[in-house]
């Protein structure tokens, strides 16, 4: 039987409940326990909402998130710290919108974690400065295993000390229109 929409929701997308200074710990999130249909008809975790909105200070630490039917982290909002983290098997078949990391916001840190076997066409991690301005978010010592690291757009992005594996659709890529100053190495 189909569940919640969430293993987890952290703020709110319209700006007006945010979430400060935050830390989840091992709180796992498993969308298909019972081993049938998947059970969450959304993202895994969900924090804030689009751009900037949602959640300050926010960290992340020492999880697993799979089986979503969207992306594991759907996310928004200023300073999310997402450490040690396990995501993987997230989405579903045909769909374009299945990324393990849905990034939008700014000052964000993505580190020393696993991101692989993305269901679908998404992407393992995918980058986008919704509200235009300075983005800052700095993605280093993770692995992606079969799919792409895409920075699609902001300004001082700093991605380095990656490593992207058996990735059929490409390793990483800045694309899209309004990305400045981002460093890759």
């Amino acid at each position: 039987a189909t569940g919640a929409a969430r293993c987890f929701i952290i703020g709110s997308s319209t700006g007006t409940d945010r979430a400060y200074y935050s830390v989840i710990d091992g709180i796992n999130c498993d969308c298909n326990v019972d081993g049938g249909p998947v059970n969450c008809t959304s993202n895994g975790y969900k924090i804030g909402g689009v751009g900037t909105t949602g959640g300050d200070s926010i960290q992340l630490q020492n999880l697993e998130i799979k089986n979503s039917e969207a992306s594991g982290i759907l996310m928004g909002g200023v300073d999310i710290r997402l450490i040690n983290l396990d995501i993987h098997d997230n989405g579903v078949s045909g769909s374009n919108l299945n990324h393990n990391i849905y990034m939008t916001g700014s000052d964000h840190l993505l580190e020393r974690s696993y991101l692989h076997d993305n269901v679908g066409t998404g992407y393992n991690l995918h980058v986008y400065n919704v509200g235009g301005g300075v983005h800052r978010n700095t993605i280093r010592y993770n692995v992606f295993k079969n799919g792409p690291l895409i920075i699609g757009s902001g300004n001082d992005n700093f991605v380095h000390n990656n490593v992207v594996i058996d990735s059929p659709t490409g390793g990483i890529s800045l694309s899209g229109a309004n990305s400045t100053n981002t460093k890759i190495y």
